[in-house]
């Protein structure tokens, strides 16, 4: 891996007398030693593990005394698998993990989630060093302490809110990134950018989705520390989900529905920021959000090349059985954020069957 680039960029999200160190610029051998451990182990995803053998190895010696074996899990969605859980506690005990040891967790959204969960889990709960190496991790999965895994397909069925101890955010990653994942990170800045408004949607407006070729255009670094801001700063007022961080689940339940059909029917798996902001653009439309929203919001995607729709088949009742199972339900009705202007949100509650019309916006064409 390439050298960081730009100056490093730090904050502490407090929560009572929790503090979660985030670090945003290239992670220096003086980075790695202020968190030097007497005993730990690595969680990396398998991709990690092929591209950067030597970042793991270096991680391994410099922030360990005594290391345990490095778990590799499977890409993507894979390593959700909740069948997954008893053999990655087996392997800790295995490997000497104590109250004392520390899980390091380098990848994308799913490993971070596998990789805090089974720190939240192991003994009540161990240090956990989160390392995000996709850009949706680095600007939404990373930060703010959710984990957990799937059921069958059934997303975060089974988790907790367990914040890291400190998260390291070096874009430099992001070179070896995919398209896909590209795309899929971008999703997520949609999202944020279209929450907060001001700078960061015009950041945004400005900003050119092929710039993962040249990740020396200081606007990728920019990106990703506002996102970063703008999520502690809500996770800061609530941590817990309810209040204003609900708002970060704009696009999310008509998303989390596209990811469920993809995996269900065998076609390929939707990445989960092309579900969102495809979601985004379904529940604006379909709940009335005004026209200059829908278009701006239609037009950005396009620019960044994020499909405005997804192809997947569509059956009403099993659109809403999966609804029925969202874990923002509450009786009747499902808990949904609102973009009334850009940078001003809120929640309203839509029954399971608008949701399912506005689930149809994402699948066919208008």
């Amino acid at each position: 891996m390439r050298e960081g680039y730009g100056p490093t960029f730090s904050m502490v999200l407090r929560r009572g007398e929790q503090r979660v160190e985030i670090t945003c610029g290239p992670i220096t051998d003086d980075v790695l030693a202020s968190h030097r451990r007497g005993h730990g182990g690595l969680i990396v995803d398998a991709r990690v593990a092929e591209l950067y053998p030597e970042v793991v190895e270096r991680f391994r010696s410099q922030l360990f005394d005594e290391a345990a074996e490095t778990l590799v899990l499977p890409r993507g969605e894979a390593a959700k698998d909740v069948e997954l859980l008893p053999t990655l506690w087996t392997r800790m005990g295995a490997g000497g993990f104590q109250r004392s040891s520390m899980l390091v967790v380098l990848g994308g959204g799913a490993t971070l989630d596998v990789g805090a969960f089974l720190g939240a889990t192991w003994q009540r709960g161990i240090d956990v060093l989160l390392v995000p190496t996709t850009l949706l991790a680095q600007v939404d999965a990373g930060l703010g302490g959710k984990c957990g895994v799937n059921m069958g397909d059934v997303k975060n069925q089974v988790g907790a809110i367990y914040q890291p101890k400190a998260l390291l955010v070096d874009p430099a990653f992001l070179a070896s990134l995919e398209y896909d994942e590209w795309l899929s990170g971008l999703g997520e800045v949609l999202k944020t950018a279209l929450l907060a408004g001001g700078t960061l949607w015009t950041e945004l407006c400005l900003f050119d989705g092929a710039a993962r070729k040249k990740l020396e255009d200081p606007a990728v670094s920019r990106l990703v520390r506002a996102c970063l801001k703008y999520k502690a700063n809500l996770v800061e007022q609530d941590e817990r989900e309810r209040g204003v961080r609900t708002l970060l689940n704009l696009g999310h339940t008509v998303g989390h529905v596209l990811e469920a059909l993809s995996l269900r029917h065998g076609a390929a798996v939707v990445p989960h920021g092309c579900a969102v902001a495809a979601g985004i653009l379904a529940e604006a439309r379909a709940f009335g959000a005004p026209s200059s929203v829908v278009a701006a919001i239609k037009d950005r995607m396009v620019a960044l090349g994020l499909p405005t729709e997804i192809s997947l088949p569509f059956d009403r009742e099993e659109v809403l059985q999966l609804l029925l199972a969202d874990k923002k339900r509450a009786g009747r009705g499902i808990s949904v954020p609102f973009l009334r202007e850009m940078g001003e949100a809120d929640l309203r509650v839509e029954s399971p069957e608008s949701l399912v019309d506005a689930v149809r916006l994402a699948i066919e064409a208008p």
